[in-house]
């Protein structure tokens, strides 16, 4: 998907971000690939010489997107416990097994434009 943006701009973001939840049908996976998403927009912003300022924006605003768009989704299935047991069924449930997979995310995309 992110080889068909030519701009990773808030705007372009949003607009991105707008049709893949057009259709109101939400799940992890689309939560996941929000953040996979904007994971390569950093890395290609980082290709074309944005600064470290200007991509922690992007991921700023993306984080908001998803709070603002997904909070009440996201509740409704009690939280992100509902998450470990949908993608990890034979580990513990906990929120620290859920944060796991949300601090790599966080660690590669720092990485990615250091």
């Amino acid at each position: 998907m992110v080889n068909h943006v030519r701009q990773c701009d808030k705007e372009t973001i949003k607009a991105t971000l707008d049709a893949m939840f057009e259709d109101g049908l939400y799940s992890w996976g689309i939560i996941v690939m929000t953040y996979v998403f904007i994971r390569k927009c950093a890395q290609r912003s980082r290709e074309q010489g944005k600064d470290k300022d200007t991509i922690e924006q992007l991921a700023q605003f993306v984080g908001e997107y998803v709070e603002d768009r997904c909070t009440q989704w996201i509740e409704q299935r009690e939280g992100w416990d509902d998450f470990c047991q949908t993608f990890m069924k034979n580990t513990h449930n906990s929120r620290a097994t859920a944060i796991k997979p949300m601090v790599i995310a966080v660690v590669t995309m720092t990485l990615a434009y250091k």
